[in-house]
């Protein structure tokens, strides 16, 4: 079995036997019109056999652009589409923009105003609490005051009294009387 390859081969081989033949005659003579046929005819062979083998890697190439400039076409209308909507975005907010600020500072007077509240009230509850730990502090120094007057009086007169006490016999006789009747 030969194959449609093999046939056009041997066709093409056979061609080119019977142009080189004819073209290598030794005989002289006028040049004419006619001596360009065979060549033409080689020529002609020549491209078609080239078109044959060439059309379906050319056609393949093409294809193969064709594709990649599709898809390159579809990624630009996708970047497009991806841009204007950024494009409407960033005009949105821009027409947004003043009103944006103006919320912004609007907030901000009312976090000052907020924080003033918060710092007066603060600052009112700190001076009471302060007060009222000064006031607690003053009572407890004057009760310890109180206490240790006192404390100092009644060991002044308990002093003062024994030395009464001791430098006078009388006294000493009536304490130890007392004393012992209390025992009793």
């Amino acid at each position: 079995m030969i194959t449609r390859k093999l046939k056009l081969y041997f066709i093409t081989n056979i061609i080119l036997a019977g142009n080189f033949a004819f073209a290598s005659e030794t005989a002289h003579h006028a040049p004419s019109a006619m001596d360009l046929i065979w060549p033409a005819v080689n020529v002609i062979l020549l491209f078609l056999f080239l078109f044959y083998k060439l059309k379906g890697p050319i056609r393949k190439i093409f294809q193969d652009k064709k594709a990649n400039i599709l898809s390159l076409f579809n990624h630009a209308a996708e970047k497009h589409k991806d841009a204007e909507m950024k494009l409407d975005m960033y005009e949105a907010k821009l027409n947004s923009i003043e009103e944006q600020s103006k919320k912004v500072f609007d907030d901000a007077k009312i976090d000052i105003l907020k924080f003033e509240h918060d710092t007066q009230e603060e600052s009112t509850k700190l001076l009471e609490r302060l007060n009222r730990e000064a006031k607690d502090k003053i009572e407890h120094e004057q009760q310890q005051i109180v206490h240790s007057i006192g404390a100092e009086l009644l060991a002044s007169v308990i002093a003062k009294t024994k030395h009464k006490i001791s430098q006078s016999a009388e006294l000493k006789s009536n304490l130890a009387a007392s004393l012992l009747k209390k025992a009793k």
